[in-house]
């Protein structure tokens, strides 16, 4: 396994097509494990290998096999979901939607087993994903990730009083500009 990482770590930094497949042998060893991943991962956005796309692959890995466990680790998963968020957000919004939701019914499944940091990481990470979208006046957008982020609040029962009236209240102005800009739009037509 050493020698795996070493030649990957190698590969990656001189910028090798080769560290792919690292990747893929690393899948045949028995029983892979998770921090193995999650190490490849690591190596993969190091400098100077900054290697975003082969992160995020060893970062989608290590969450199968984390989830594949008997009893998973919600804590190092959850890890591996804020790494693998905030690469996607880097480059595709679009995917990083898809990675929240996905983390949005494993929270579901995990019940109170999940991090409540890493859940408060993920409400305010889509909720200032929606501010973004609503400054710049793309309400549609905007929509989208904060009712993501309201969805989180129900999972954070200590925050919820904190944070519940502000987010309504945002939210109703940007529902309220869907609705302003629908109606325009009806109407030109």
């Amino acid at each position: 396994m050493f020698l795996l990482l070493y030649e990957f770590e190698a590969l990656s930094k001189l910028k090798d097509d080769r560290a792919e497949s690292v990747v893929d042998r690393a899948l045949t060893l028995p029983s892979p494990s998770p921090k193995l991943f999650h190490t490849l991962s690591a190596l993969a956005v190091d400098a100077p290998a900054s290697n975003r796309k082969l992160s995020m692959r060893a970062l989608k890995v290590a969450i199968k096999l984390h989830m594949q466990a008997e009893q998973p680790d919600y804590t190092k998963c959850s890890a591996d979901i804020r790494n693998l968020i905030s690469l996607s957000l880097l480059s595709n919004e679009k995917e990083a939607m898809i990675y929240f939701k996905e983390t949005l019914d494993m929270v579901e499944r995990a019940k109170e087993q999940y991090p409540e940091v890493e859940l408060l990481w993920l409400m305010t990470k889509s909720w200032n994903r929606g501010l973004h979208h609503f400054n710049w006046d793309q309400p549609v957008e905007a929509e989208q990730w904060c009712s993501l982020s309201m969805s989180l609040l129900k999972y954070l029962p200590s925050a919820k009083g904190e944070y519940h009236d502000q987010m309504m209240s945002v939210y109703g102005e940007i529902l309220s500009r869907i609705e302003t800009r629908m109606e325009r739009k009806n109407m030109e037509e």
